[in-house]
């Protein structure tokens, strides 16, 4: 081979070369971009499942929470049901004691009008009393 054969394949291999090293630089490039990219999603992955396992913590809490509500209602609901009976037990006790107190009015009213006309029956006997003694005592 001859000098000028050889410079030129010399020159041929550079720029192969420059060309192969260009091809690397721009897969080093591609491939660094490519784990830049891979390590922001691997991040946002974390992140993700992160966030995820919040949510079922909350999740958690919020059917606790929801469990211990539905007892207090049902609680309440059973002192709301209580609270009625015994409205209804004080309303009738109160509905027997103004009948009896309507009663016990009647008859205090019938005692006093009877003791009334106890009082004239008397005082009319006692005036047939005198005027009977009256005439027995002038009968004599």
């Amino acid at each position: 081979m001859k000098l000028g054969e050889l410079k030129s394949e010399a020159i041929d291999i550079r720029n192969e070369r420059d060309q192969l090293k260009q091809k690397c630089d721009e897969l080093s490039n591609n491939l660094d971009k490519e784990c830049n990219m891979s390590l922001n999603i691997e991040g946002q992955l974390h992140d993700a499942i992160k966030q995820r396992d919040l949510l079922r913590e909350d999740i958690s809490l919020l059917k606790k929470n929801q469990k211990t509500r539905e007892e207090v209602i049902e609680q309440l609901k059973s002192e709301n049901n209580n609270l009625k009976q015994s409205v209804s037990d004080y309303k009738n006790t109160a509905e027997w004691y103004v009948a009896n107190w309507q009663e016990y009015k009647a008859l205090e009213h019938e005692n006093n009008t009877l003791k009334s006309e106890n009082k004239a029956l008397r005082l009319q006997a006692d005036e047939y009393f005198e005027l009977w003694q009256e005439s027995v005592k002038n009968q004599k």
